[in-house]
């Protein structure tokens, strides 16, 4: 689930719970074959990008990897 944060120029990306590790990323639109994915590691189910340019479209995705090294990630969503 993606949410405008609590301030300004900040999305909020909120998943189901989950242990292991977590990549959010995100990167602007639109979608391209060269896309640059910033990617913030994190473990928390709850992920705040801060920092983003007003009025601007933004794709996110997440990949979680588990404790065998095993890796899924979600679909890309635009906000």
């Amino acid at each position: 689930m993606i949410n405008q944060g609590n301030n300004p120029g900040a999305l909020l990306v909120v998943i189901k719970p989950f242990k292991g590790s977590l990549n959010y990323q995100i990167d602007k639109a639109p979608i391209t074959e060269k896309k640059e994915w910033e990617t913030h590691g994190d473990t928390r189910t709850k992920f705040e990008f801060a920092n983003l340019e007003q009025g601007q479209k933004y794709w996110t995705r997440v990949i979680a990897i588990d404790s065998d090294g095993q890796t899924v990630q979600s679909m890309e969503v635009a906000e």
